[in-house]
């Protein structure tokens, strides 16, 4: 079979280079993958999370985005947007660091060397691996998130400690509860992280036609690498975060009848329109600073 590849970018400056490069020869591409995510993560919170907030109540409520967003900001304040952000705040960058870091790992194990091309279908399997690998860390920390975007809704002043919560969970639910989802969450990332990538150096390389291999590059190709990812995968993140709300063992197919039942084929878009701004806005930075952090610290980043 004839292995598609990408346009090689050309060679020539990008002219939005934004900083030097640093010399760190001590350190190695792993630890080098694991910076550059960590700060995209991190990034990925600070603009994300009152969209994702928005997002999980809408697929709970089965409001629209306008009513959500006016009666939580109304009955709870504008501060209840972040609700929950502190378990994504203090593990996203993590998480993040670890799925790009599996993305890179899988590259190399592909015989893929930093700094040589990348075909479109190594970068389709090196993001099926990532998704899987990102779906069974961050289950956990997605249920928590959740649980607490819920909490006192139309309540202001509200609000449990991360802590608090997570006792209270292993202590009434077991601790197998923490990974309540993760098959659906695996459903949901593997393909996800799939397209997200492909999407991304296939998008990437032939934008840097234009423009170079810049951060102007990486920050529209993220972007738009982000919001074809969540077309694909939202149904599966309404399931999801159903059965992780739920207080009860619930499997796919229950959550599934649930919000058939409640809301038939639409329910399972409920929330769709804050999840698609966030896939921008979070895609494009998660990216710009996943490829400037590389930069930065000199690590090669594989072409296409």
């Amino acid at each position: 079979m004839t292995e598609l590849t990408c346009l090689t970018p050309s060679p020539r400056a990008s002219p939005f280079k934004l900083f030097p490069t640093l010399t760190l020869p001590h350190l190695s591409n792993a630890q080098r993958d694991i910076i550059a995510g960590s700060l995209a993560g991190f990034c990925i919170v600070l603009t994300g999370h009152p969209l994702d907030t928005l997002k999980v109540r809408m697929q709970m409520l089965h409001t629209s985005f306008f009513k959500t967003c006016t009666n939580l900001i109304k009955n709870e304040g504008a501060v209840a947007l972040y609700k929950g952000v502190r378990s994504p705040l203090y593990t996203t960058p993590i998480t993040t660091s670890v799925s790009f870091a599996a993305y890179e790992a899988a590259s190399r194990m592909l015989g893929i060397k930093p700094g040589e091309k990348r075909t479109v279908s190594a970068a389709a399997l090196s993001g099926t691996w990532a998704g899987f690998v990102f779906a069974t860390v961050v289950t956990p920390i997605e249920l928590l998130k959740t649980r607490l975007q819920m909490e006192g809704v139309g309540e202001s002043g509200k609000g449990t400690k991360l802590s608090n919560l997570f006792r209270n969970i292993v202590k009434t639910e077991g601790v197998p509860a923490l990974y309540k989802g993760l098959t659906a969450a695996w459903i949901r990332d593997a393909p996800s992280f799939t397209v997200q990538f492909a999407t991304f150096e296939y998008t990437k390389s032939i934008m840097s036609q234009q423009f170079g291999d810049s951060s102007l590059t990486s920050f529209l190709s993220g972007g738009f690498a982000v919001l074809v990812a969540w077309i694909f995968a939202y149904p599966q993140d309404t399931i999801k975060t159903r059965i992780q709300c739920s207080r009860v063992p619930m499997s796919i197919r229950q959550s599934t009848q649930e919000i058939y039942k409640a809301g038939g084929f639409g329910g399972f878009w409920k929330g769709i329109s804050p999840a698609l701004l966030r896939a921008v806005v979070t895609g494009a930075t998660r990216f710009i600073a996943y490829d400037t952090c590389q930069e930065l610290i000199g690590n090669k980043r594989n072409k296409i």
